[in-house]
């Protein structure tokens, strides 16, 4: 009985510790989520367009964040895991994507060779895209930001 009091007591010293582990022993850096909201993914626009200024809308690539590293989709649930500024989908409609995180409310699609690639995908939690495919305040701010010199792969929208 003693020796089964001790194995019991030492269990719960064990995973009281790795309970209380830094996430940061994970190569690539801390396990994070993303802030909940729904994400409005575009291929960017033509600049001399004003009717793809400020991008062309992919509305199969949207998203919604619901929380504790799950994601909504229109055709299914699923989840992904973001580690360091490397988002990637682990199971759902999206499994096998993989973005990067580039701001608090970006991201920028990994190609497979790992660069950046053209799909951006920007959350509606602070209010850059009001919906799926109403992109105006966006084509203002791009607007703005381009008569200020930043270039096109500068844009945030």
């Amino acid at each position: 009985m003693r020796d089964l009091a001790l194995a019991v007591s030492l269990v719960a010293l064990l995973v009281a510790g790795f309970a209380t582990a830094d996430a940061r022993v994970l190569p690539g850096g801390d396990l994070t989520v993303l802030p909940k909201g729904h994400y409005t993914c575009e291929l960017p626009g033509n600049a001399s367009d004003i009717d793809s200024f400020g991008g062309q809308h992919q509305p199969d690539a949207d998203f919604d964040v619901i929380g504790d590293s799950s994601y909504r989709s229109k055709d299914s649930r699923g989840t992904y895991l973001m580690i360091g500024d490397k988002v990637r989908f682990t199971s759902g409609a999206l499994e096998g994507r993989q973005f990067h995180h580039v701001g608090a409310t970006f991201l920028r699609a990994i190609e497979a060779d790992g660069s950046d690639g053209a799909l951006r995908c920007i959350s509606s939690t602070q209010g850059v895209a009001t919906a799926p495919g109403d992109n105006r305040r966006c084509k203002r701010r791009a607007k703005a930001d381009l008569a200020l010199g930043k270039s096109d792969d500068d844009l945030a929208c």
